[in-house]
């Protein structure tokens, strides 16, 4: 399970002040029948986690400045004892 402390939302709705002073700690995974559907967490650990997000992009539409990056990027040389691979 995506986070150890869970409720139903039924309980949730009727201690939300509780349930938000409990989610600054650790996340807090809400349930409806019984299935997790929402992971409430604090504002520090979405941003912590935001940061860790990455742009994905498909090769048509890359910035130009990544197109350059890589037109002009080389291999280290120690990659080089595997250039007979490519023959």
């Amino acid at each position: 399970m995506i986070t150890e402390k869970t409720i139903p939302s039924t309980k949730f709705q009727n201690t939300a002040g509780q349930a938000l002073d409990d989610a600054l700690q650790d996340p807090l995974g809400i349930t409806r029948r019984g299935r997790l559907t929402h992971v409430l967490l604090s504002a520090s650990e979405y941003e912590r986690l935001k940061r860790r997000d990455q742009q994905a992009y498909a090769i048509a539409n890359l910035p130009d400045e990544m197109v350059d990056a890589l037109a002009s990027a080389t291999a280290p040389a120690w990659t080089e004892k595997y250039n007979d691979e490519l023959r």
